[in-house]
């Protein structure tokens, strides 16, 4: 039986401030490799250069992939996790569509904190899910109206209190 998803959002991060902040340092980095060369006269590249480039490469390749089908909710956040970590329908107590602060995990990316766990690259909306096991997690999402659609259309959506 093929399992068909009903939902799937991909994110990076691609957040302008991120890269300018990037840019920042690699421009520092070559300001400093210029006042270098006419000191040393070495190969060797200042950190700035290789911490800028270091940055932007890793940002670059930061994925998350969520995927919600009739199995449960699914996501790949490379390089943080490898492979797919998913939860399973019977393995949720809640799910529904909420916002968050950013104080409230401590940032983006992968985070672990009181709050719970959390995947996200930017944005202020997730899917709070709380399994039966007392965990909670965090997704985050783009596209809340859409996510809410499809939790009814499952009827999976659980009424919960306001965190």
């Amino acid at each position: 039986m093929e399992n068909k998803e009903l939902y799937q959002e991909k994110q990076s991060f691609s957040t302008w401030w991120l890269f300018a902040i990037i840019a920042l340092i690699l421009g520092y980095g070559i300001y400093e490799l210029h006042d270098y060369y006419l000191v040393n006269a070495t190969l060797i590249l200042p950190t700035g250069i290789w911490l800028g480039l270091t940055l932007l490469l890793f940002f670059a390749f930061v994925k998350l992939k969520t995927e919600i089908d009739k199995t449960g909710i699914h996501i790949r956040f490379f390089p943080f996790l490898f492979g797919k970590k998913s939860f399973r329908w019977d393995e949720i107590g809640e799910v529904y569509v909420r916002k968050y602060s950013l104080a409230e995990y401590g940032g983006w990316g992968w985070r672990i904190g009181p709050s719970g766990v959390a995947y996200n690259t930017a944005g202020y909306t997730g899917i709070q899910l709380i399994l039966k096991n007392g965990r909670r997690v965090l997704i985050g999402t783009h596209k809340p109206i859409e996510v809410q659609t499809v939790l009814e259309k499952l009827n999976k959506l659980k009424t919960h209190e306001e965190d």
